[in-house]
Parts: structure tokens; C-alpha cells; sequence
């Protein structure tokens, strides 16, 4: 009942955004770029790169769960042959309230690095990385906005480039440093309790501690989180978001500590739970499924509901629009809105996709 009426609260929602939206602001409201941390590489070696996001006052982009809305940059690399691009390393974001939603993101600027390695076989006198993408960009609206990004590395030494190594300190300092410890959960009535071995500070100094899970819908994020500290470690108090079943859970994710310590403010965060050198997913043992599934007719009804007022809003109308180069019908501008809409419509996409 719960998750039905936070539905309810997110259609209201909509419905205020799509009647008091006013003109779609013009962009671009975040810049990007890629800064190495190499002036020169040697075949063989690998380097860091960063990419950086400057963003517009008030406007913020996401994390690698972006929570309750939104999405990831989503970046194609385009490498030379044998070159090899890592994954994104992501700093920990900052909770975004939207309405009866909570995001998870950034504001101002977020660094995430990355690492090129360069075969030992690789020739040449310079290597160039190229990406290109989207980054979803939100305010008010949300607008996703192309971008392209280029970096190019002579080859030779490996040489730093000391102009840019306190940057990459900041962006290190950002990153959750990734801890193997114990970590459990158990449910406590409709409640979640989970434990992490992270032992408190001594004295009494934290203000604070946030929780974001990488699986998204394992908790129900606007809700209040509750946090003790042991001798043994932190336990958190959550509530379940609708995608939760304790048999299948998993709550990797990063824990951030905020402390206040003779008024300086300091942060620590985490990585703890499933997630590569991190220690294993909390499990609780022996655990019943719990059902935090809606029936299919309102599933149903609610995305057809939500689909429509989406497709009505005036930022989906700009984004149909700067589609519209793909069609070579001259009122394709005037059409487009429209095919997306009835694609929102369940009886259309299901004809569709069967």
C-alpha cells in the first residue's frame, strides 16, 4: 500500500510539472571534457583520465544509481586498436530531492576517472581517445544532452603531468575507499536492518550517515535512515523499496559519514557490500521473500498514466524535436510528439515489441 501511494504522490507529481512548466531553458547546462594525467605514455603502460562535468547553478547530473529518476552519463569510446578503457570510477553523490522523489547525483562539478591501457605492441607517435554520448542534465526538466569528448597522449616515457595532479588528489579523495567487512541484514517487522563493520568514531562527532545502494528499487530512498553506531559496527534502519525481495537482495553500495570535529566539517565514505574488491553482498539467512509487488492492472494503469503526461510535458516535446533531423518529412517536427506518445500507450508498445 505503501509503494502505491508514493505512485499516486509521483503522478501528482506530474501532473504540477506538466501544468506550471514554463519555456524549456536553452543549453548547454553541463560542459565536459577528458583530462589525462600523462603528458606521454610508453606501450605497455596504462594512465587515468578524467571526466569532467561542469555543471550549471541549480542543475545537477547523476550517479551510477540515479535513484528514484534520471540516468548515468553514457559515454561509446572510440580507442585505437588494443587500447582498453575501464569502467568509470564514481566519487559519492549527494541526495536530491525532487517532490515526493530522492535522486542521487552531483551539483556544480564531479570528476570520474577512468584508466587507458596501451598494449605493448601499440605503434605510433600519439594516441587519441574519443567518446561521445549523453549526459542527462536536470533541473525543473530534464534535458539529455549530446556531448563529445577527445583526449590525445604522445607516445614515449611515461611522463606525469604535474599541472594536474592536485586535481586527480581531489577526484582520489571523492572516490569511497572499498572495504571488505562484515556485512548482514534482517528484517524487522516492515523494516530493514542493516550492518556493516564499520566501527564509530570515539567520541560522539558524527552528524550524519547516508546509505546508496548500487541496485536500484532495493529501498525506498526518500525515506528517513536511521543509523547506530557499536563496538562492532553501523547499523542502518531502511525501508524497502518496491523491487525488494530479502531473498534475492543485494546491498552493495557506498556508506558516507559526515562528522563535525571543533567546527570543521569531514566526510568519509565507503564502498562496502558486492562491487568488485568490496567484501560480499548482505545476506540475511534463511530469509522470506517480501512482497512489495503492485497488482498488473495497476502497473498497467499507472505506466500508461505516466507515459501520457511525460510525453505531454514541453521538455519531451524538445526532445522529439531535436529528433527530428532523422526524419526527412518536413513536418516531422509536428508528428514525432505524437509517435513517441502512442508509444507510451501499453497496447501499442506490446503489438510492437511481440
Amino acid at each position: 500500500m505503501k509503494n502505491v501511494m508514493r505512485h499516486g504522490l509521483l503522478l501528482l507529481a506530474l501532473f504540477a510539472e506538466a501544468g506550471l512548466a514554463g519555456p524549456v531553458p536553452t543549453g548547454p547546462h553541463v560542459r565536459v571534457d577528458l583530462i589525462a594525467e600523462v603528458v606521454s605514455v610508453a606501450p605497455g603502460d596504462r594512465f587515468r583520465v578524467l571526466f569532467a562535468q561542469d555543471i550549471d547553478a541549480r542543475w545537477h547530473t547523476y550517479w551510477r544509481n540515479p535513484g528514484d529518476s534520471g540516468d548515468p552519463p553514457s559515454i561509446r569510446w572510440q580507442a585505437p586498436e588494443g587500447v582498453e578503457v575501464s569502467g568509470f570510477s564514481w566519487p559519492y553523490p549527494e541526495r536530491i530531492a525532487y517532490g515526493p522523489l530522492m535522486n542521487f547525483g552531483y551539483h556544480d562539478e564531479v570528476y570520474l576517472p577512468f584508466t587507458v591501457s596501451v598494449p605493448a605492441d601499440f605503434t605510433g607517435a600519439e594516441l587519441t581517445l574519443e567518446g561521445s554520448g549523453r549526459v542527462l542534465v536536470c533541473e525543473e526538466i530534464c534535458i539529455p544532452e549530446r556531448v563529445s569528448v577527445t583526449v590525445t597522449v604522445a607516445l614515449g616515457e611515461t611522463v606525469l603531468d604535474a599541472s594536474v595532479r592536485q586535481l586527480f588528489d581531489r577526484a582520489d579523495s571523492l572516490i569511497p575507499v572499498a572495504l571488505k567487512v562484515e556485512s548482514r541484514f534482517q528484517m524487522q517487522g516492515d523494516d530493514i536492518e542493516l550492518f556493516f563493520g564499520i566501527p564509530g568514531p570515539a567520541d560522539n562527532r558524527v552528524s550524519s550517515v547516508e546509505y546508496f545502494p548500487y541496485a536500484r528499487d532495493v529501498i525506498d530512498n526518500p525515506a528517513e535512515q536511521a543509523y547506530s553506531f557499536s563496538d562492532t559496527g553501523l547499523t542502518l534502519t531502511l525501508q524497502p523499496g518496491y523491487g525488494f525481495d530479502a531473498a534475492k537482495a543485494d546491498f552493495g553500495g557506498i556508506v558516507v559519514i559526515h562528522e563535525s570535529s571543533g567546527g570543521d566539517a569531514i566526510v568519509s565514505s565507503f564502498a562496502v557490500g558486492a562491487d568488485g574488491t568490496s567484501a560480499g553482498a548482505a545476506k540475511a539467512p534463511n530469509a522470506a521473500a517480501t512482497d512489495n509487488s503492485m497488482s498488473l492492472w495497476l502497473a498497467v494503469a499507472l505506466a500508461f498514466a505516466g507515459g501520457l503526461i511525460l510525453n505531454l510535458m514541453p521538455c519531451v516535446f524538445l526532445c522529439c524535436r531535436s529528433r527530428s533531423f532523422l526524419w526527412s518529412n518536413p513536418r516531422a517536427n509536428l508528428v514525432t510528439p505524437f509517435v513517441y506518445m502512442g508509444w507510451s500507450m501499453p497496447p501499442v508498445s506490446c503489438l510492437v515489441l511481440c
